[in-house]
C-alpha cells in the first residue's frame, strides 16, 4: 500500500502465532529475477526492524529453502552477484545476532559446504538426512562420525533423519511432514503428509486393500480439502 513499508503488517504476523506467512515471489517475470533477491533482503530488514522497535513481540521463526541460493559459499557462481552479496550480508546478521532478538533460523541444502561458511558455522544445530558416501566423507571432517553413525546415515527411509548438537548425535528421528513439503522421489508430498498426519494412504483404488479400509466412511480429497464418502460397494474412487 502507499506509504507502508510492506503490504504485509509485520507486527500483526509477529502476534499471529497460529498463522505462517509466506513470501512468494514467483509471479515475477524471468527479466526481474534480481528483484527477487531485493524483496527478500527487504522482507528480512523488516524483520528485524520490527525485533528492534518491539522487542516484547513474540519469537520469529524463518524458513528457508536451499540457504545456498541465497547464501552461497562462492558469490563468483551467482548470476546476480551484487543482490545476492547484500541478501548474504543480512542472513549472516540473523545467523550472528538473531538469538538477542528471538529470531530463529532454519534452512535447508543439499550439500552444506554450498553455504556460505560464517553463516552455517553459526547454525548450531544440524539435521542430516540420507546421504551419500561422498557427503559423508565430506562432513566427517567435522563430526568424525562412529561406524554406526555412518552405516545409519546411508540406510536412513525417507523422513527420517540425525539431529546432531554440540557433538551429540540423536537418531533416528521421524521428522513429521509439513503439509507444503517437497515429494520424496516417487512419494507424492500429499502421501507423506497423509501419513504423517496419521492418514491411511493408499496408491490406487485398484491396488487398495479392502480389509484395510473397512469401515471407513469419510475420505478427504487433498487437493480441495472437501470431506467425501467413501463408498467401496459402488466403487466410488477418492480423488
Amino acid at each position: 500500500d502507499p506509504g507502508d513499508d510492506s503490504n504485509l503488517d509485520i507486527e500483526d504476523a509477529f502476534r499471529a502465532q497460529g498463522r505462517v506467512a509466506v513470501l512468494n515471489c514467483n509471479f515475477l517475470k524471468p527479466r526481474n529475477e534480481a528483484l527477487k533477491f531485493v524483496i527478500m533482503n527487504m522482507w528480512f530488514r523488516l524483520i528485524f526492524k520490527q525485533r528492534d522497535e518491539n522487542p516484547r513481540l513474540p519469537r520469529a521463526l524463518l524458513e528457508i529453502r536451499e540457504l545456498k541460493d541465497i547464501a552461497p559459499s562462492v558469490i563468483a557462481n551467482a548470476e546476480f552477484k551484487d543482490e545476492v552479496k547484500a541478501l548474504r550480508s543480512t542472513l549472516y546478521d540473523i545467523a550472528t545476532r538473531g538469538g538477542s532478538r528471538r529470531v530463529m533460523m532454519i534452512g535447508s541444502t543439499q550439500k552444506m559446504n554450498d553455504i556460505y561458511k560464517p553463516i552455517r558455522t553459526n547454525m548450531p544445530f544440524k539435521i542430516l538426512l540420507q546421504l551419500g558416501e561422498e557427503e559423508i566423507n565430506t562432513l566427517d571432517r567435522s563430526y568424525n562420525f562412529s561406524p554406526a553413525q555412518r552405516d545409519q546415515l546411508t540406510g536412513f527411509d525417507p523422513g527420517q533423519g540425525m539431529l546432531m548438537k554440540d557433538g551429540e548425535a540423536h537418531w533416528p528421528i521421524t521428522w513429521r511432514g509439513a503439509r507444503c513439503g517437497l515429494g520424496a522421489g516417487d512419494v507424492p508430498w500429499r502421501d507423506r503428509y497423509g501419513r504423517a498426519w496419521g492418514a491411511r494412504v493408499y496408491n490406487s483404488f485398484q491396488d487398495r486393500d479392502t480389509e484395510t479400509y473397512e469401515g471407513v466412511d469419510l475420505y478427504i480429497n487433498t487437493r480441495t480439502g472437501y470431506v467425501k464418502e467413501y463408498d467401496v460397494e459402488h466403487d466410488l474412487e477418492p480423488d
